[in-house]
C-alpha cells in the first residue's frame, strides 16, 4: 500500500471573490458553515469531481453555495498541506462575479457569511490567513501563484506575516 506521501494529493480550490465598495475599498467573499469553530470563516470552496481542478467544478460550488455567478480566473495562490490522511494542495483563484447587483444566497451546508476586507483576515486562522493575504497580494500586483507548504510562505513575495 502507498504511504500518503507518495498518493496524488487531494486538490481543493477556493474562490477569492473580490469585489469593491462604492468608496473604492476592496472586499472578498468569506462563507462558514455552523459546524465550524465560532469566529472562523473560509473561502468558498469547490472539489474536482473527477480529481483534475477545472474552472467548471469552481464555478458550479460557488453557484451552488452561494448563488453566485462567477467566472473562474487565474491561480493566485496554492498551500500544499500534509496531515494524517494524506496530502492536499489547496488553490487559491481568482474569481470575477457576472452581472450586475447579485446577492449571496446561501446553500449547502453554508451558515453565515461575510464581505470581508484585509482587516477581518483573522477571521481565517493564522494558516489560511497567510495564504488569502498572498492571494490578495497577488491580486493587486497581477501575479499569479504564490507558493506554501502548511501555511508557509515558499517565496517572500508572498507577504507571509
Amino acid at each position: 500500500m502507498a504511504s500518503p506521501a507518495t498518493l496524488p494529493p487531494q486538490v481543493i480550490c477556493s474562490a477569492l471573490i473580490a469585489d469593491r465598495t462604492p468608496d473604492g475599498a476592496r472586499t472578498f467573499l468569506l462563507v462558514r458553515t455552523s459546524d465550524m469553530p465560532p469566529g472562523i470563516y473560509r473561502l468558498p470552496v469547490g472539489q474536482p469531481t473527477h480529481g483534475i481542478a477545472d474552472h467548471f467544478d469552481l464555478h458550479a460550488a460557488v453557484r451552488s453555495d452561494t448563488g453566485l455567478g462567477v467566472s473562474v480566473g487565474r491561480l493566485l495562490a496554492r498551500n500544499q498541506v500534509t496531515d494524517g490522511s494524506g496530502r492536499i494542495r489547496h488553490d487559491v483563484r481568482l474569481c470575477s462575479l457576472v452581472g450586475e447587483a447579485q446577492k449571496v444566497r446561501l446553500g449547502g451546508k453554508l451558515s453565515r457569511y461575510l464581505w470581508a476586507t484585509e482587516d477581518d483576515l483573522p477571521l481565517c486562522g493564522p494558516e489560511m490567513a497567510r495564504v488569502v493575504k498572498a492571494a490578495l497580494r497577488a491580486l493587486s500586483e497581477g501575479r499569479t501563484g504564490a507558493e506554501f507548504i502548511d501555511g508557509q510562505a515558499l517565496d517572500a513575495r508572498a507577504g507571509a506575516a
